[in-house]
Formats: structure tokens, C-alpha cells, sequence
């Protein structure tokens, strides 16, 4: 594709072209799509607005509310995909073990990321509590919900995790949770800290007041034979996107998402999907079809960014 990425590094991918939209300049500063100036007729959004007051944009129009709980058809009629949603974009759950002390459940708060396949990973230290029982006893379960912003809590979604978690060899493990939380970079390196994975046997969704479901680990997990071209060249494909098409990222997640606009960065990707972060709100865009390779991944990130484009400027006509 002519005039893309003409400064890319040798080997780099070749991703989008350079036509993408350019950002406005507000005169407050912040930068805002174009998406942020019409609030009319806003684009099909997989979330819910949470009722809040939000800010105004250079021109005087109320900016588009935040979001959080999700919602849509999909993520409403199947139990599976809501819980898979909620596994994707918890940024941190609720980790009980068993005291090895007194026997008693131990609850703690951890930070939560996801290999390419689902399955929770943790970075935790070998000093605190939570890890020492571990260590006693693998079992564990891990609350992880999306219930921020709501009004009432209780008819929010969440998910709780049954298994057990081990330390992980995963060569993926460490990459996505730091890339998930960059502040972790801060202490990852000392010694005591080791990366846990959550061995899934079962779980419990609760989708709001009687959506109450049990669910197997093959309705959470996604299958990843055959994308390990996708997987080794992820990190650089994260970076290339966050680095040169940061304008195209923002657009997946204010377009396609339905949330605030800001600088987006992409924090993972895996066959079936993007993730996507700002600072304590992660939202996540499914690909219309399995993405197994590097030029797999370009055609379905060109396909989505044409097709935010194409809600942004619907909106416009609107």
C-alpha cells in the first residue's frame, strides 16, 4: 500500500496508509476526533452510559459520556461472551486463597491481564500473604467485575474464577501484563516477584439480578493453534500502532466502543480481538473473523479503522 509507514524500521510491518484522520485541537488543549463534536446521533455503542455529567468541547457541545458497564446484543444474549468481555477488560479482581495460618478464606487485591488464549495472569510477590498460600494450597478463586459507574452494583456483571494458580513459564505471560499495567515495569525485575497464571476449572457469571450461569473453562478460553506468527510478532505490532497510528487506536475505541475520546493505546491483541486502554478504563473490539497472522492482523486493523471512519462520518451526516 503506497505512502504507508515510509520511516518504518527494516522488518516492521506495513499497516495503514496516510490518509488516517487527523486529530482537532481544542483551545483547551486536549484532542478530541471528530467524533467528539457530534453527539446527535451517536454510533451503535457495546456500552452503556452511566448517567454521569461530562465536559464540553471547544465548540460548546457536551462532549460523549464515559462508559463502562457493557452491554449490546452479543454481550446481553450469551452469558459466555459477557464473561469473556469482563475477563478482557478487568484491569484487577479480587484473589482469595486459603489461609495457610487458619484455614480461612484470604481476600486481596490484585492487578489482573490475560494470556493470548484468556486465561488471568497475575504478578505477585512471593512476600505477601496471598502468594505464601498459594504456595500451600494452589486453589483459588478470582472475582473479577464490571460494575463501575452503576448506579447499583448488584446489577452490574461479574465473574468469579474457580481453579488454581501456579507460577507461569509462559513466554507471553510477563510481555502482556506489563503491557497492560506499565507501572508494574517499576518492580517486575525484583526478585521476589513472579508471574501466576489461573488455571480455569470453572466459573460463575452473574449478569445482573437472575442472570445467573455456570460456565466451563472451553466457554471462557479461545483457541490459539496456528497463531504463533500472531503472537511472536505482537509486541511489535502494539508498538508500530501505538507509536504511528495512535489516531486509528483512538478511533477503534471512541467509534467502535462507544468510549471517551483520549489518547487510546492498544495493550494487547490475540486472534479473536483487540484490547485497548486509558488509563483505568480498558474496552475490547472483536475482529469479524480468527486473525492468526501478522498479515492477517494489518488487513482486520485497516478493515476496523475503515470502518470507524465510517461511523465517524455517518455520525457527521447525521
Amino acid at each position: 500500500m503506497s505512502g504507508c509507514c515510509a520511516r518504518r524500521r527494516p522488518g516492521q510491518l506495513r499497516f495503514f496508509p496516510s490518509w488516517l484522520p487527523r486529530p482537532k485541537q481544542c483551545h483547551t488543549g486536549a484532542v478530541w476526533s471528530r467524533r467528539a463534536l457530534i453527539v446527535a446521533n451517536p454510533p451503535r455503542s457495546n456500552h452503556i452510559v452511566t448517567g454521569k455529567s461530562h465536559p464540553h468541547n471547544c465548540n460548546g457541545r457536551a462532549m460523549p459520556p464515559d462508559t463502562t458497564q457493557p452491554t449490546g446484543p452479543d454481550l446481553q444474549a450469551d452469558p459466555a461472551v459477557a464473561a469473556r468481555h469482563i475477563m478482557r477488560t478487568a484491569l484487577k479482581g479480587s484473589l482469595a486463597t486459603l489461609d495457610q495460618e487458619t484455614g480461612h478464606p484470604y481476600a486481596s487485591l490484585v492487578l489482573t491481564a490475560t494470556e493470548p488464549d484468556g486465561a488471568p495472569v497475575l504478578l505477585i510477590s512471593r512476600l505477601a500473604r496471598h502468594t505464601r498460600n498459594l504456595h500451600g494450597d494452589a486453589r483459588t478463586s478470582l472475582l473479577l467485575d464490571a460494575t463501575n459507574g452503576l448506579g447499583d452494583p448488584l446489577a452490574g456483571g461479574r465473574l468469579t474464577l474457580l481453579g488454581e494458580a501456579r507460577p507461569s513459564s509462559s513466554p507471553t505471560a510477563l510481555e502482556r501484563f506489563l503491557a497492560r499495567h506499565p507501572s508494574a515495569q517499576a518492580y517486575a525485575g525484583f526478585g521476589d516477584f513472579s508471574v501466576y497464571q489461573v488455571s480455569i476449572a470453572g466459573a460463575h457469571f452473574v449478569g445482573g439480578f437472575g442472570k445467573i450461569v455456570d460456565l466451563t473453562p472451553a466457554q471462557l478460553l479461545i483457541a490459539v493453534a496456528g497463531a504463533l506468527p500472531l503472537l511472536t510478532a505482537a509486541g511489535d505490532v502494539i508498538a508500530h500502532m501505538n507509536s504511528d497510528h495512535s489516531e486509528a487506536v483512538a478511533l477503534y475505541a471512541t467509534e467502535l466502543a462507544g468510549a471517551r475520546p483520549g489518547p487510546w493505546r492498544l495493550s494487547g491483541i490475540d486472534p479473536e480481538g483487540l484490547d485497548l486502554q486509558l488509563g483505568e478504563q480498558a474496552v475490547r473490539i472483536a475482529f469479524a473473523e480468527r486473525v492468526l497472522t501478522p498479515e492477517q492482523a494489518r488487513s482486520a486493523l485497516i478493515a476496523l479503522v475503515q470502518q470507524a471512519r465510517a461511523v465517524r462520518d455517518g455520525g457527521a451526516s447525521g
